[in-house]
C-alpha cells in the first residue's frame, strides 16, 4: 500500500463526476470540521449513490491503485479494512480543506 498520489486524486474526482457525486461531496464538507464525520458521511453518501455493478467495479479500480492490489481483492477485503486502508492512503484533513476550499469557488 501506498500513500495517494495526484493522479490518483484526478481518478477519484473523475469517479465522483461519473457517480454523480459532486453535489454531496460539497453538502458533507459544510458546517463541520470534524473529519470523521466528514469521512463517514462521504462514504455513506458514496454508498446511496453507487449502487449498480458498474459503479462498485469503477470503485474498486480506483481504489486498488494506492492499495496496490487488484480490484477484485477489494471486494474480498473486510469493510472495516478498506476503510482503514483509505484513511492511510489519504490526509483526510487536507482533502476536506482542499474540498472547502473548492466549495468557496462553487
Amino acid at each position: 500500500m501506498r500513500k495517494a498520489n495526484t493522479n490518483d486524486l484526478f481518478n477519484i474526482v473523475r469517479l465522483i463526476d461519473h457517480i454523480g457525486l459532486k453535489e454531496e461531496v460539497f453538502k458533507v464538507t459544510k458546517g463541520t470540521d470534524d473529519i470523521e464525520r466528514i469521512g463517514f458521511d462521504f462514504i455513506f453518501e458514496l454508498l446511496m449513490k453507487a449502487t449498480t455493478e458498474d459503479a462498485q467495479k469503477e470503485i474498486y479500480a480506483v481504489l486498488a491503485q494506492p492499495f496496490e492490489c487488484e480490484p477484485d481483492q477489494i471486494g474480498l477485503n473486510s469493510f472495516d479494512e478498506n476503510v482503514n486502508k483509505f484513511m492511510e492512503c489519504v490526509d483526510l484533513k487536507t482533502l476536506a480543506n482542499f474540498i472547502k476550499r473548492a466549495n468557496l469557488l462553487a
